[in-house]
């Protein structure tokens, strides 16, 4: 394996650092290793390290060595995490690296800017930054900053002219498992009061801001029959605390340790009370409604945004004066089902689960990317299709209700010789591309596509059904077929530019055939 195949993960945790930031770059690493990227990572051993996670998820973790006395160079605000200098750690990754020149290194570490950066540069292929602060400068190729209220502007002054920066929650490196359950998250939260209540405040909480909360809830008056999880990490300081104090509730309430699948604890719940790290941003996907407690510095810029956008409500520190009656006031606002329901949505809004592939695709210069359809692009697809007068181009020109179309793409998404497709051309969906098998040679397809109208006039038609017929191939399909209106001239010239040749014409229709099998359809 050569050092183009690797990309190697310079990220830490600690009681002080919290978990967050490893388990967002374990999240980047399986996509990345998807793509076949071998995946290593470099990390610090510190009091609370996760070395053993990161070694059991299938990735190797050299650990550096932690010094006798810890080092605090004053080059960042957060030097103090990193317990040695920045030009010390950058030496000490050099000697794991060896002549090893990967892909990528990737740096998630609110200790580390330009100083680290540049000086394991010349080992690297590219360097990528993911950060949340905006804090300090950056020599990198590609900057993620994933949070709500983020604007690329933001890191003007702080990166190189021609870094990318990919900025807000549309790139939120959150598990697949999150998209996978949004959909039946959100349906599942019409008419539902606040039934189960989920805590979860971080995997280490080295303060107990968690018993806090526990404490403020023991005083709400919370809903006949409402059920409390509390949620904390292997590496929790405070688990028999919090054990303790969960069984003298008055309420049910469980204590669960390093959750495998939290995404099942978040569509279960009705209400959480979290802090706003990346968690918030798996809340807004599932459509979960927050009650959002800082229990860092940094970390207030970041609930607040979420509040303004009515993606949660920021209730403040857990160890503030007067914390438990805030809390149990914003319970009672939220007990109302509609008011829950509209929280919910506007949550649902902030973003669609779907960042990992924009990153992992950027990462791989890949402009344009094929996914399938669901049911939430039914709605583009509709607009699209029958945008103007393309509908006359149909054999079948009458636009049907929305309401028919939605049951229609419903259907269809779960049939086996139809695949609806989503064309996403740099972050952003331009086009439909739709395959229709034939029922007795499943290696042939009717292809149809249709663009967004904002998009046309770009050259975007061309490359986006290219990609979705390369995808197509991926799938064992060797003969494609189009059907045309005779009056419809861009896409005729579409279909004969990719190499499609007439086959025929019928009535106001003319069918084109691409594939190394003659003969007609």
């Amino acid at each position: 394996m050569t050092g183009g195949d690797i990309i190697v993960f310079r990220v830490d945790a600690s009681l002080a650092i919290g978990t967050g930031h490893v388990q967002r770059c374990l999240t980047l690493a399986d996509a990345l290793s998807s793509e076949g990227f071998a995946c290593r990572f470099i990390c610090r051993d510190l009091e609370g390290n996760l070395a053993p996670l990161i070694r059991e998820r299938g990735f190797p973790c050299d650990l550096l060595e932690r010094p006798l006395v810890a080092e605090d160079d004053r080059t960042t605000a957060h030097s103090a995490w990193l317990s040695v200098g920045q030009k010390r750690d950058a030496e000490d990754c050099l000697k794991v690296l060896g002549p090893l020149r990967p892909a990528w290194i990737i740096v998630d570490h609110y200790a580390l800017d330009r100083i680290w950066e540049d000086s394991v540069c010349p080992t690297a292929g590219r360097i990528m930054v993911i950060d949340d602060l905006a804090d300090r400068p950056h020599g990198c190729d590609l900057l993620l900053d994933q949070n709500v209220g983020r604007d690329a502007a933001d890191y003007d002054a702080l990166v190189p002219g021609a870094c990318r920066r990919l900025a807000g929650p549309r790139f939120a490196l959150l598990r697949q498992e999150f998209g996978d359950q949004r959909g039946a998250s959100l349906d599942g939260r019409r008419g539902r009061g606040i039934g189960r209540l989920l805590v979860s405040l971080g995997g280490v909480d080295k303060d107990n801001a968690t018993g806090r909360v526990l404490d403020g809830l023991a005083a709400c008056s919370l809903p006949a029959g409402c059920r409390i999880s509390v949620v904390l990490g292997r590496n929790a300081p405070w688990k028999a605390e919090v054990a303790a104090r969960a069984h003298a509730m008055p309420v049910p309430t469980e204590l669960k340790v390093d959750v495998a699948r939290m995404s099942d604890l978040m569509v279960d719940a009705d209400l959480a009370i979290g802090a706003a790290g990346s968690s918030a941003l798996e809340r807004c996907c599932l459509g979960l409604p927050t009650l959002l407690v800082s229990i860092a510095s940094n970390q207030d810029r970041i609930a607040a945004a979420f509040d303004a956008v009515g993606a949660g409500e920021f209730i403040g520190n857990p160890f503030s004066g007067g914390f438990g009656a805030t809390l149990c006031k914003a319970i009672d606002r939220l007990a109302d089902p509609d008011t829950l329901r509209l929280r919910s949505e506007r949550a649902a809004a902030v973003l669609d689960g779907k960042g990992v592939a924009r990153v992992v695709r950027t990462m791989m210069d890949r402009p344009f990317v094929v996914r399938r359809a669901t049911v939430e692009d039914a709605r583009s697809i509709y607009d699209w299709r029958y945008a103007g007068a393309a509908a006359t181009f149909y054999r079948q020109p009458a636009v049907p209700a929305y309401a028919d179309h939605l049951a229609w793409v419903s259907k269809a998404l779960q049939g086996h010789d139809r695949d609806l497709l989503i064309v996403e051309h740099e972050d952003r969906a331009v086009a439909h591309v739709r395959l229709d098998r034939d029922p007795e040679a499943q290696a042939t397809a009717w292809v149809s596509v249709c663009l967004d109208p904002a998009q046309r006039g770009r050259g975007l038609s061309g490359p986006a059904l290219q990609t979705a017929l390369e995808y197509g191939r991926s799938r064992g399909i060797d003969r494609f077929l189009a059907e045309v209106h005779r009056d419809n001239g861009t896409s005729r010239k579409l279909f004969q530019r990719l190499g499609f040749t007439e086959l025929g014409a019928e009535a106001d229709f003319i069918s084109y055939v691409l594939g190394d099998r003659p003969g007609p359809a």
